[in-house]
């Protein structure tokens, strides 16, 4: 997955030190990471795989999973499949 835009909220996912990036760069969090499918909004993004979803950017309108010590600039990985 790469992102590049304004990522002042963490939504680029590139860690604090990126808060814009005029050219696509590698989200490292998700390397090698079997993505299915992302959904960008204008302060938070979002990548499933087939067991997980990960979650990161504003916690302006905070999800009920969302832990209270959670960063804007930290991934949260939710959930895992049983098999």
């Amino acid at each position: 997955v790469f992102s590049w835009g304004v990522g002042s909220m963490g939504q680029l996912g590139q860690g604090e030190s990126v808060t814009a990036s005029a050219s696509p760069a590698l989200v490292k969090e998700l390397e090698g990471k079997p993505i299915i499918h992302v959904a960008a909004g204008g302060s938070q993004s979002v990548a499933w795989t087939s067991d997980s979803l990960f979650w990161w950017g504003s916690q302006k309108s905070r999800c009920a999973f969302s832990p209270s010590k959670f960063s804007r600039f930290d991934f949260l990985k939710v959930g895992k499949k049983r098999r």
